[in-house]
């Protein structure tokens, strides 16, 4: 399983064990705007998309700019900020140990790839597409997260809930780190319909 990762794809064991903690985690961000969709950069790629880095004290802010082609000029900023001390222990293994930790969905390290897909590298493919009218590479993950909640939760048995979670890594660790609002929000929604229902029922019974 490990051997089929995102890490394993852009990189080997002796080049990651070379590297330090930052550049480690460089390599993590990268992994992630690959397994989004984008490819690496190269002499015959039209404009690229640079991922950029700045420190900030004990955080690190990845982002990159969209570049637009027609219309405003001004490109697009997509980042994610990460705490380079919460960081620092879920890369200081060997490459096969970090690549377990991300098919994990419990583990720490797979809810920092889940955020930086999310606010960085899906978020940033969808904007290229839409910024330059491109047809949308619509999924939940360039979806924010109120708008995904309120899909799901629209799902009132959980066994619905367990099967679209079944789909994919992300919706499901969306849908085990969102359980309780989903429940929560899905009651609400139960809710408001019963009580149209009997709102409907009484208006019914008066006229009668």
């Amino acid at each position: 399983m490990a051997e089929v990762s995102p890490l394993h794809r852009v990189i080997d064991s002796g080049r990651w064990d070379a590297e330090r903690l930052l550049g480690r985690l460089i390599i993590l961000v990268h992994a992630t705007f690959l397994d989004a969709g984008f490819v690496p950069h190269n002499a015959h790629s039209d404009e690229p998309v640079a991922l950029r880095v700045r420190s900030l004290g004990m955080h690190v802010v990845f982002y990159v700019c969209v570049p637009r082609f027609a219309g405003d000029a001004r490109p697009v900023a997509h980042w994610a900020c990460v705490d380079a001390r919460s960081a620092a222990p879920l890369l200081s293994g060997g490459l096969d140990d970090t690549a377990r930790a991300l098919a994990d969905d419990g583990a720490l390290l797979a809810s920092l790839w889940m955020e930086l897909t999310e606010k960085l590298s899906s978020r940033a493919l969808a904007g290229l597409c839409r910024e330059n009218g491109l047809p949308a590479i619509l999924n939940y993950a360039s979806l924010p997260h109120d708008v995904v909640l309120a899909i799901l939760a629209r799902l009132a048995d959980r066994k619905d809930r367990l099967r679209v979670a079944s789909t994919c890594a992300e919706l499901r660790r969306f849908v085990a780190d969102h359980e309780d609002e989903m429940w929560h929000q899905s009651f609400v929604n139960r809710f408001d319909e019963m009580r149209e229902i009997f709102l409907s029922m009484w208006t019914t019974n008066n006229l009668l």
